[in-house]
């Protein structure tokens, strides 16, 4: 009896289907609910733009899937197996960090920016025992 080989759970063309689906729709669900959102809070116009934003991270995630597929990438013709470098594992963690980095600085920025425009006026007494 031959134990069975080990296979992968999804094959890499239903991951980057999948990965693609969520990058064209994320944009459209995140306008969604923000007009949902701001049509409660009475701010439209910020509610679509928050959504906007919020929804392109699944292209921004597309776009890191890419890189990362293409970084790991076996070339027969060159020999090239990115898989088996400790460099660019290195190289790929180095930028998804950095990714994340200037994505929360920016999400940051924005909201101490433009946040005031859709957040409640703070009452004059908040914070006064």
């Amino acid at each position: 009896m031959h134990p069975e080989q080990m296979r992968e759970l999804i094959s890499e063309s239903t991951a980057d289907k999948l990965i693609l689906i969520i990058a064209l729709l994320s944009p459209v669900i995140g306008l969604a609910f923000g007009a949902i959102w701001g049509m409660f809070k009475r701010k439209l116009f910020w509610g679509l733009c928050n959504g906007l934003l919020i929804g392109m991270l699944g292209v921004l995630n597309l776009i890191l899937w890419r890189f990362h597929k293409y970084r790991m990438r076996f070339d027969p013709a060159t020999g090239y197996a990115g898989l088996h470098r400790v460099d660019v594992l290195l190289e790929n963690l180095l930028v998804f960090i950095l990714v994340g980095i200037a994505v929360g600085v920016a999400a940051g920025l924005y909201v101490r920016r433009f946040g005031k425009y859709w957040q409640g006026e703070q009452s004059k007494t908040e914070g006064v025992d």
